[in-house]
Order: C-alpha cells, then sequence, then structure tokens
C-alpha cells in the first residue's frame, strides 16, 4: 500500500511540474508498459511506443 501512496504522490508532484517526479514514474513503470506491449507490438517498436507514451502523459 506505501507504494500506491508514493506513486500518488508522486502522480500529484509530477502534475505540478515536478520533473524528478515525472522521472522516478518513468523508471517505476517503464519495464512494466514495455512488458505489456510485447503481447502487443513488435519487440523493435517497444522502446518508441514506450518513450512516446511517457512524453504523452508529460504533456497532458
Amino acid at each position: 500500500m506505501s507504494e500506491l501512496v508514493a506513486d500518488q504522490e508522486l502522480v500529484e508532484r509530477a502534475q505540478k511540474g515536478d520533473k524528478k517526479a515525472f522521472n522516478l514514474l518513468v523508471v517505476r513503470y517503464q519495464n512494466r508498459v514495455a512488458g505489456l506491449l510485447t503481447r502487443y507490438v513488435s519487440r523493435d517498436d517497444i522502446p518508441d511506443i514506450v518513450q512516446e507514451s511517457f512524453i504523452k502523459a508529460y504533456l497532458h
């Protein structure tokens, strides 16, 4: 449960422009996102899709 609270806090901080908080979220979740994508897209496309996903999350 503490990880969930930590994630929630990181999201709130990232939404307020805290780049370090956003970076921690990326580090924490990039491998999970990549793992999920292995079921749907070519392995060669995964790094680009993961990067684009986090860029979109950061911008929105």
